[in-house]
């Protein structure tokens, strides 16, 4: 099993819980970076939880939360897929993963919209997918980009605690090794490798002397 699959299996493992629990009466689930495969796979997840959920009493929503220029691509998309009657329960908005959670306020305000703060039947999860992975220069601030905005993310739930609010925080590669580090196996890295040699901001930089990863290791 590779470290995207044990990933995905983690989160989806954890929405089928989730469903399970008592039903409320609406039921929001927040989705950052939802245009990654990642993202896709629980927004659709969600959406297939609803079709089968045994109460029809629960009002779902999910937020797709995606960069300010994928905004429109993404309703295109979920408008072509989405084609019953839960085609109305996406709903897109632009996100920033740097800029304070902001966007991600924005998008707990909406959860919440016209509900007093004496109400407890909305439950509301937070997956948070997006992060910064590109070609860059600088990896060491690429590294701690990542790292605000998961602390941006639970500082954010945090403002609202007397909502019933779960994260449930993903990770990217390097969360499973650091430079130079080699899998458990020998070959590729799988969900039983994790990152015991990094320490916050001190030894990102590009390493040449690393294993190479396997293809069929990241997707």
């Amino acid at each position: 099993m590779n470290s995207s699959y044990a990933a995905c299996f983690f989160v989806l493992a954890l929405i089928k819980t989730t469903a399970a629990l008592a039903s409320p009466a609406r039921r929001v689930s927040i989705v950052t970076g939802a245009n990654g495969y990642l993202g896709r796979e629980i927004v659709h997840n969600l959406i297939g939880d609803d079709k089968t959920s045994a109460s029809s009493s629960c009002t779902s929503k999910i937020l797709c939360l995606v960069r300010q220029r994928r905004v429109e691509e993404e309703e295109k998309y979920w408008k072509s897929v989405a084609v019953d009657t839960h085609h109305d329960q996406v709903q897109v908005m632009p996100y920033d993963m740097l800029d304070g959670g902001q966007t991600l306020s924005d998008a707990l305000n909406r959860a919440f919209e016209n509900v007093d703060d004496t109400t407890t039947d909305v439950e509301c999860c937070v997956y948070h997918v997006a992060s910064v992975f590109s070609k860059v220069d600088d990896h060491r601030q690429m590294g701690l980009d990542n790292v605000k905005g998961a602390e941006d993310v639970i500082r954010a739930v945090a403002e609202l605690p007397s909502r019933k609010i779960r994260v449930v925080l993903t990770s990217s590669m390097a969360a499973l090794r650091g430079p130079g580090q080699t899998p458990l196996n020998g070959k590729w890295y799988t969900h039983e490798d994790w990152n015991n040699v990094s320490e916050l901001g001190k030894d990102w930089v590009r390493r040449t002397n690393g294993p190479k990863l396997n293809q069929k290791s990241v997707h």
